[in-house]
């Protein structure tokens, strides 16, 4: 997989939400919730989405996802969300990145896919392998697929690997502190490669939102999304021509 930007060009990324799934009727976010609730009876329709799960789960997410890693897993999309996957998948675009816990692109694209909660994966890599941070850090893992010639990052984690979901504030603010700490690097490198001329190496989904341009599709970008809202803020200040 190449990952790769060559020196005066600006990647197309394509950012996937939840939105295609409940087209389709996949699985919404007040049914995952319900899934992992210990409180049946209360009404949170005006607390945060975040903060929704803490108290649901009486602030419990990650051994509560953990519950259910193995269905979200299984789960996949209908014959005809398929279809739609797949003409997504075949636009040109350098990129691809979701929200979604779960693998019905994966699934859509490449039929012999298979995940094991827990365990490594052929399709699962690394972009970067210089030190252990790499290997444990969900900001550097993409999925590669034979059947087409770009990434898929999951950034707010992946079912297979329940460490690293996103869901809950503390979960967010954790995510926005790696990213707050990655943004250095990439800064210097991408600084680099425009003086010296040279191609720019993305070694992780945070490089493709900052430096290209991106199309949402399926994603309201709810303000209690302060993750990618701090990207965007992030984005202007730091490539403004992007």
């Amino acid at each position: 997989m190449n990952l790769i930007v060559p020196f005066g060009k600006t990647p197309s990324v394509l950012l996937i939400g939840n939105g295609i799934n409940r087209a389709y009727d996949f699985m919404s976010w007040s049914e995952l919730l319900n899934k992992i609730s210990d409180k049946k009876d209360l009404n949170l329709e005006n607390v945060p989405a975040p903060l929704q799960a803490v108290i649901l789960t009486e602030d419990n997410v990650d051994n509560k996802l953990k519950s259910i890693s193995g269905e979200l897993v299984a789960s996949k999309a209908s014959f005809e969300e398929e279809l739609l996957l797949q003409r997504f998948a075949d636009l040109p675009f350098d990129a691809i990145l979701t929200t979604n816990y779960t693998y019905e692109l994966e699934k859509a694209i490449c039929t012999n896919f298979s995940i094991t909660p827990g365990k490594a994966s052929r399709f699962r890599k690394v972009a970067s392998k210089s030190s252990n941070e790499f290997v444990k850090n969900n900001l550097y893992t993409y999925f590669s697929l034979p059947q087409i010639e770009k990434p898929i990052w999951h950034i707010h984690g992946e079912a297979g690997k329940v460490g690293t979901l996103i869901l809950g504030h503390y979960y967010y603010g954790k995510l926005l502190a790696k990213m707050d700490s990655y943004l250095p690097d990439l800064l210097r490198r991408y600084s680099i490669a425009q003086k010296t001329g040279k191609d720019f190496e993305c070694r992780s989904w945070i490089d493709y939102f900052l430096i290209g341009n991106v199309t949402i599709v399926g994603l309201g970008m709810d303000f209690s999304e302060f993750d990618l809202w701090w990207l965007v803020n992030a984005k202007k200040r730091r490539f403004p021509e992007t």
